[in-house]
């Protein structure tokens, strides 16, 4: 029996993914407070993108679109790491001063570090799960 042909696990899946997505987004968000929130939501989104490839047993988007994903989180992160090294602050550079004093972006550096991590984790997700069932340039 293949995936697509089951009504159930179609109404499932759509039912859960706005609820994953939802979770996905608030570890996201406390991710400058506590340690690995962009790693979290990078695997709870890559984790929603693998279920419905799964589920409907087709590429949604090219394997380009997650390379390019994975690039710019790299890019992100080298650029912050060269900058703090340019600026003799060591790496990453202490740019804690970036952001309000209050609020929700108190500590828009680490918004920026969660970002490119989460866009690092969620690119290597479906590109390591498209390699492994033999997707992976299609």
């Amino acid at each position: 029996m293949k995936f697509e042909n089951s009504e159930l696990l179609h109404i499932g899946i759509r039912k859960l993914v706005p609820i994953l997505l939802i979770f996905g987004l608030y570890t996201f968000t406390y991710g400058p407070f506590y340690p690995g929130g962009g790693f979290q939501a990078g695997v709870i989104a890559g984790t929603v993108a693998v279920i419905f490839e799964l589920l409907f047993e087709e590429k949604f988007l090219p394997d380009t679109f997650y390379t390019h994903i994975e690039l710019f989180g790299l890019l992100v992160l080298l650029f912050f790491l060269f900058a703090g090294f340019t600026q003799g602050n060591g790496p990453f550079g202490y740019y804690y001063h970036l952001g309000t004093s209050e609020g929700i972006f108190s500590n828009l550096f680490m918004y920026i570090l969660s970002l490119a991590i989460f866009c690092e984790v969620f690119g290597s997700m479906v590109l390591i799960f498209r390699n492994f069932t033999g997707w992976l340039d299609e």
